[in-house]
Order: structure tokens, then sequence, then C-alpha cells
């Protein structure tokens, strides 16, 4: 999804939609000769689920639409941002997927972005072997804003994924720094970067509705996961990580 708007109209009069480039390509494709100033990219997002968040972002401002069959719409910035972020909640925040009992098997070729909110967790956890019953929690991390997203990369190949914790070669490394080809659009703040292997899963919890009301939603790995989790709003704590806490493999 990306935000744009042209600096010959008014301040507050944006496009709004999704594409499957990057979003400075499609704003160059559209600022033909027909305009006299070239779209400005001013904010994006990532989801797996594009064109139905637009189709909830263009319900939700309807009145603020400028034509019946254009994306432009006369609202501010901010409230665009906060427009998007609250329908990719609506199409694909926890309350979208199956709780518990239920399980999501993650297939090579499965690309899953989760908006989180802030204080929803996040457990990586592992059996010990085939025949156990349980499974030890191999990394918590905590949600800081509701500006967070985790990304699940389902693959065959093992090449393809790299575990900070597991000391993988590359592990440490941002594989997305950037969300532009020139290198000055920012990407959210890597604060974990993760393998999953056949058998591992991450448990998606929530309780911002209380403690009574508490979601949990399992992913369950058929293969080679990779898992990153981004902030654009990072709380250090004193180790430095963001995560709740490090918490050691069973051996």
């Amino acid at each position: 999804m990306r935000a744009g708007t042209r600096p010959f109209l008014a301040r507050d009069m944006l496009k709004i939609g999704y594409t499957e480039q990057l979003a400075e390509d499609r704003a160059r494709a559209l600022s033909d000769t027909s305009v006299p100033y070239p779209f400005e990219v001013l904010f994006r997002v990532t989801t797996a689920r594009a064109p139905e968040v637009e189709r909830a972002v263009h319900r939700f401002l309807a009145g603020h639409r400028v034509s019946a069959n254009r994306e432009f719409f006369r609202v501010s910035l901010d409230a665009a941002k906060r427009a998007i972020h609250h329908c990719q909640q609506v199409v694909t925040g926890i309350r979208t997927w199956g709780s518990l009992p239920a399980v999501h098997r993650l297939r090579a070729g499965d690309r899953v972005a989760l908006p989180l909110q802030a204080g929803q967790v996040f457990a990586l956890t592992a059996r010990p072997d085939f025949f156990s019953d349980s499974a030890d929690v191999l990394d918590l991390w905590q949600a800081h804003s509701d500006d967070d997203l985790l990304e699940i990369h389902a693959t065959h190949d093992p090449g393809h994924v790299a575990g900070l914790s597991d000391n993988d070669p590359g592990g440490e490394t941002d594989p997305v720094p950037f969300l532009d080809r020139e290198g000055t659009a920012h990407n959210r703040l890597l604060m974990g970067r993760e393998r999953l292997v056949a058998g591992d899963s991450l448990v998606w919890l929530s309780d911002r509705e209380g403690p009574n009301n508490c979601r949990s939603v399992v992913f369950e790995a058929d293969g080679f996961c990779q898992v990153t989790y981004r902030t654009s709003s990072p709380q250090f704590h004193s180790s430095g990580m963001g995560r709740v806490r490090d918490t050691p493999s069973a051996s």
C-alpha cells in the first residue's frame, strides 16, 4: 500500500492505492505528461493481502473521495496512515486468523505479513525431539508499536534462511535495509531475524481485549521459514536488544 500526493494539488489530497512494484516505480509510471509535477511517495506499508486492504481503505474513506472512479482522497497524511493501519488490522490482524486449536501450516512459497499492535507477543518454539509432547521457547519478542510488522517467508531451500541466535552466516545482516533502489527510503528497524525448520512453531499472543480474552494464533513450519520482526519505534533494553528476553535453547 502507498499514499502519495501531487505537489500541484491541495496538500491534503492524496492518492491511495497498492502496487506490486516498488512504490517509486509506480509513482514514476503515474507521473506522465498530463501532470506538471511527479508523484511523491509519502508513506507505504507491507501487506500480504494488498487488494483487500486497498478496498477496505477506500470504503473507510469513501466520504472523502474526490471522484468515485479515482483513487484520490481529500484527507491529511496522518488520517491516511491511521486509516491504512486500521484496515490492515481489519483484513489481516490477529482476529482474522483462527485461534487455537487451529494450527496454520507454513508451506514452501507462503509469504505472510502480520501487522502488529503494541504489546502483542511472539514466541518461537521447538520440540526437543520428534516424540516430545511439549515445546521449548527459543525466543520471545514483544511488539513495540501499532506500526510493527512480522514477516514469514517459507521455502524449500535452507540457504535462503538465517537465524541470528543460531549464528548462521549473514544472520545478523538486514536483508532489506531500504525500500527503494536509491537507498533513501529506510525500512523499519530490524529487531529480530530467526529461522524455523520443520516442526518449529511461532505463537502469536494478544491480550489487548483483556486477560480473559487472550487470543493465541499458531503457525507451524512444514519446511524452512525466515522470520523477521521490524519496528519503527524501537525500545531497547539494557542488553541492547528489543526482545522481551533472551531464552536459551534446551540442550
